[in-house]
């Protein structure tokens, strides 16, 4: 089955990281088609004062000259460009959009009628003020009704995935949108239960029986931290993306909000593979 793939590149140190994943994810499938999307979030003035108040506050997109519109639209083509080449070389078809305003909105409108989206897990504010950048995660998040992996730079392939398993309907739908991604790539699945006690597991059987042509390798861990404990393991097992459900139940219920938002999305530089 081929994959429609949406890339998000805003030129950042993150975006060559995200690229060489996509390309890796479809040349894994035969037939499947990278879009790369680049959003210019400035707009030229409307003429309408009490409109262009808020782009003038430095909300986006930001009102901006002509001039500087136009540079931002050739540094966007040039960077699309630039991604297209590689694709070619790499045998994989290829559209490139450059688009122009609000990036989170953006973003969910060119994701409509793709299989899975794929960004850098920060942006160019983290580039030019560190520790300040990914303020637009929450926002494409909320907006996304297909799965999304954001890429740390760090990275330029997936050698493999932790998938944290409760039984839960988001723990489902991650494990749905695991198999997409790793069962052409050939990588092992590393399916996790976290519990203070150390017992409750008996559930990633299901894992095995709704998938049995994925490389599955069960783990139950003791901890009373879910998302250190699967950010620890990723390390002890040599994969390095998470996959998780947009919801689960306690205590993996709020693992992208919160404090594990911040623990998992902020501070480490695991990509994480989002499913809705």
């Amino acid at each position: 089955m081929s994959t429609r793939i949406l890339l998000c590149a805003d030129g950042s140190s993150y975006t060559a990281s995200a690229a060489a994943v996509a390309r890796q994810i479809a040349k894994a499938e035969p037939g499947s088609q990278l879009i790369a999307l680049h959003i210019v979030n400035v707009r030229r003035p409307s003429g309408n004062v009490v409109k262009d108040i808020p782009g003038h506050l430095g909300f986006e997109p930001a009102v901006v000259s002509e001039e500087v519109l136009a540079e931002q639209r050739r540094q966007g083509e040039d960077l699309l460009a630039e991604i297209s080449r590689d694709a070619e070389l790499a045998g994989i078809d290829i559209t490139c959009v450059c688009d122009q305003g609000a990036v989170a909105e953006r973003i969910a409108h060119h994701a409509r009628h793709v299989d899975l989206v794929v960004m850098g897990l920060r942006g160019s504010t983290e580039d030019a003020y560190p520790g300040q950048g990914g303020a637009n995660l929450d926002s494409v998040l909320r907006r996304l009704l297909v799965p999304v992996l954001f890429v740390g730079k760090a990275h330029h392939s997936i050698t493999g995935f932790i998938l944290g398993y409760d039984g839960s309907d988001g723990a489902a739908k991650a494990l749905k949108v695991t198999a997409l991604v790793a069962q052409p790539l050939g990588l092992p699945v590393h399916s996790i239960y976290v519990s203070s006690t150390g017992k409750g597991g008996e559930i990633l059987k299901e894992c095995d029986t709704l998938y049995p042509d994925l490389d599955l390798q069960p783990h139950i861990l003791r901890d009373d931290d879910p998302h250190a404990a699967l950010v620890r393991a990723a390390g002890d097992l040599q994969a390095n993306v998470l996959a998780v459900g947009f919801r689960g139940q306690s205590p993996l219920k709020n693992f992208l909000y919160g404090t594990t938002a911040e623990y998992i999305l902020m501070r480490t530089d695991l990509m994480v593979l989002v499913a809705h």
